[in-house]
């Protein structure tokens, strides 16, 4: 179920190049057109091979072996590196990798927007400026019964504010089932 929550939010990117080299993560992802910012790196790959992280140390003396490093030796492994502006080091065949490196990259939410525009000292909804929130289906009775609730709370409406806080105790009971 995470997995199917968090899929939205995920890409592969390629590995930037840093003096040759690919190991430098990407920092934002685009999204119609709009750069937005990675919040966290997941697996590395390697011609869409997953690739296998281990210890600097192990990296090292992995690199040195002729058994482990040997041209026939296709796995690619790779570690996190201790150089200023380098996020990774990746070798595979006897080999730093330079290029078919990739890495899972899960974004940050596009930001939900309430537009509306002022007519008459009224506030309407502007359908085209609004941005809706990015949610998985599961999330969207959780969301809606705090906004209830906050609403609730701001107009000073104790049954809403008890409604909505009913509307939740059931919801996290029925997800403990």
């Amino acid at each position: 179920m995470l997995g199917a929550k968090l899929n939205p939010f995920r890409s592969v990117e390629e590995v930037a190049a840093n003096g040759g080299v690919e190991d430098t993560f990407p920092t934002t992802v685009g999204v119609s057109g709009v750069q937005i910012d990675v919040f966290q790196t997941g697996r590395v790959f390697h011609n869409s091979r997953v690739a296998r992280k281990v210890s600097i140390n192990e990296f090292n003396k992995m690199a040195s072996s002729v058994r482990h490093d040997a041209a026939n030796n296709t796995e690619a492994i790779y570690t996190d590196s201790l150089v200023t502006g380098r996020d990774i080091l990746i070798r595979s065949a006897g080999a730093t990798l330079t290029t078919g490196v990739t890495v899972e990259c899960f974004r940050v939410p596009v930001s939900a927007n309430w537009a509306y525009v002022v007519v008459n000292s009224k506030a309407l909804f502007n359908s085209t400026l609004a941005v809706d929130f990015e949610l998985h289906r599961s999330e969207e009775d959780t969301v809606v019964n705090k906004i209830l609730e906050l609403a609730g709370i701001v107009m000073t409406k104790p049954g809403i504010v008890t409604t909505a806080s009913q509307m939740s105790a059931n919801e996290f009971q029925t997800q403990n089932l």
